[in-house]
């Protein structure tokens, strides 16, 4: 792609067309970025820019975004959400009749957001670009923002939706890979695409367990067990060697927990949880 965008760049000049410059150099300046080549990327856009003029076009808009992802790339998290937030709060633009919406600087500024810790806003943004590309069925971008949903949630220590996004990801690769007619680009694209979802590790067998139990503890589980065996809890202290007021103690966690308030519920719930072999 890049020889034939400088190419682009370099007709676009000849012909002085603005617009075609703006376009143009805004992707160029975006495959720069994604290939790593940021100074290149930074002087393209110095080159095609005005920053100084900020008339909304569709051209200026496309090299705005690339100038997002530069900033991004460079750390310069401030510069990229004072532009993604400038290219969100711009008015719709209608074109031929047609209403375009500054959509694709949701998945930019959601990935700002996700570095500077704001991950609530973050997942909200991604979450809205995710659905969008989904009602509008554009794939090469749905792909992207599950990879970044799965980034998001990992740093969120939010495992089963990491696996989630991330298969997600994997299943629109494949998709796009299955309609790519010269195998050369499709095994390119599908290696390269797959390359960048990341790996969620498969949960510990504590962990596991954990989420059968509705998140109690190992010592949680424990006591439910006994409780479910019709102990009192002086005869759980004994077996397990804790004073009564710390069995009383996670008894009170277990039921604020599962939303219990007695222990006929609770050895009820630990009977069908065993019978249904849920859980070691």
């Amino acid at each position: 792609a890049q020889p034939h965008l400088e190419r682009a760049l370099a007709l676009a000049r000849r012909l002085n067309s603005v617009y075609w410059i703006h376009s143009t150099g805004g992707l160029l300046s975006s495959l720069y970025v994604a290939s790593g080549q940021l100074k290149l990327a930074g002087e393209t856009l110095q080159a095609v820019l005005d920053n100084d003029n900020l008339t909304q076009t569709l051209g200026r808009r496309t090299a705005w975004q690339a100038q997002a992802a530069l900033a991004l790339a460079e750390g310069k998290l401030d510069l990229a959400l004072e532009i993604t937030s400038r290219l969100l709060a711009f008015e719709p633009v209608n074109i031929l009749g047609l209403t375009t919406r500054p959509v694709v600087p949701t998945l930019l500024h959601g990935q700002v957001l996700m570095e500077l810790g704001r991950y609530q806003e973050a997942e909200a943004a991604l979450h809205t670009y995710k659905v969008e590309m989904e009602r509008q069925e554009v794939r090469p971008a749905l792909w992207r923002s599950n990879l970044v949903l799965a980034g998001l949630y990992l740093k969120l220590k939010r495992s089963e939706d990491a696996a989630t996004a991330s298969q997600a990801a994997r299943t629109v690769i494949e998709k796009i890979a299955a309609e790519v007619a010269d195998p050369s680009l499709r095994h390119t694209f599908r290696q390269q695409a797959l390359a960048q979802v990341p790996a969620i590790p498969a949960p510990s067998e504590r962990q596991a367990a954990k989420k059968a139990w509705a998140g109690l503890t190992e010592r949680e589980r424990e006591v439910a067990l006994l409780v479910a065996q019709g102990k009192t809890n002086r005869q759980i202290a004994a077996k397990l060697t804790l004073n009564k007021r710390t069995v009383e103690s996670y008894l009170d966690h277990i039921f604020v927990k599962l939303d219990f308030n007695s222990r006929l519920q609770l050895a009820a719930w630990v009977f069908e949880r065993t019978k249904s072999d849920q859980v070691l």
